[in-house]
């Protein structure tokens, strides 16, 4: 019997492009696209919405690590290249990258990175809205300039990565951003420089995404190019699994004022910095 036909996957060209990225919008959108509304449905529910957040990326932390195991999925690479492996034999891949130094440090280093940019996605209605009383339906312009610089960075980096070490674009990226979550936690405490002030310094913050993400992300992986999937999988697992742990601390001690948000920011990414700094040692 002829063994079924399968149409090669093209990854090229921009309809490639313009899947994923309706994909990975997905992930974005369906906890932005409700982030205006968090402060009145925790005012009408009585509870902590917070962790309606929580709640979903732990879905979705759970879904990157088996997902593309258990689902039949069309094989892009050459025959001599593919590895077969069972859902086990992926699990063991887990926990034996788990023990690898220098990718968890990378890891480690985006881990921490995006804990922080969770803690401002979760925080910021009730800092701009209830705080600084920005209209909820305002809100969303005031949250998009972050955008702007992630989407700008990205463009940037693109060149900056031929004519720098990744190793070093990350060690200058992560001190720009810990040292900008630095002086928002110095300045909320101290109640001084108002939204517009937050404003910059939390862009500074997420347009160094634009190089954190990227130079990690294949930092980590070249450290272990053998099992590139699975790490691909525990890494992503733990980036958005990262909102977990900044959503839950924010239920439990939000304060109403935005020094809680920052004094958390600039920790996270104290810790990212020295990930960073430790990630060749």
């Amino acid at each position: 019997m002829r063994p079924p036909y399968h149409r090669p996957v093209s990854t090229e060209g921009l309809p490639f492009i313009l899947i994923l990225s309706a994909l990975m919008a997905f992930t974005s959108l369906s906890v932005d696209i409700y982030l205006p509304a968090m402060p009145m449905m925790s005012a009408s529910l009585h509870g902590n919405t917070e962790l309606t957040i929580t709640g979903f990326l732990i879905g979705f932390c759970l879904a990157q690590l088996v997902w593309g195991t258990l689902c039949w999925l069309p094989e892009t690479l050459p025959p001599q290249r593919r590895v077969q492996a069972s859902l086990l034999q992926v699990f063991g891949n887990y926990r034996d990258l788990l023990g690898h130094r220098q990718f968890m440090r990378f890891t480690l280093a985006l881990t921490f990175y995006y804990v922080s940019a969770y803690t401002f996605i979760t925080a910021s209605p009730f800092v701009y809205i209830n705080y600084f009383h920005v209209s909820p339906q305002h809100f969303g312009y005031f949250f998009a300039v972050n955008i702007l610089g992630v989407m700008g960075m990205n463009m940037i980096n693109r060149r900056l990565v031929h004519r720098f070490a990744l190793e070093r674009l990350l060690k200058i990226a992560v001190t720009l951003s810990a040292s900008a979550m630095g002086l928002l936690a110095v300045t909320t405490y101290l109640s001084v420089g108002g939204l517009g002030l937050m404003m910059g310094l939390v862009f500074i913050f997420f347009a160094m995404n634009g190089v954190i993400a990227s130079v990690t992300t294949a930092a980590a992986l070249d450290t272990v190019p053998q099992v590139t999937g699975a790490a691909s999988a525990l890494m992503g697992s733990l980036q958005y699994g990262s909102g977990i742990l900044s959503s839950a601390l924010l239920a439990l001690f939000n304060s109403g004022t935005p020094f809680t948000m920052a004094l958390m920011m600039a920790s996270f990414t104290l810790a990212s910095f020295v990930m960073s700094y430790l990630a060749k040692e």
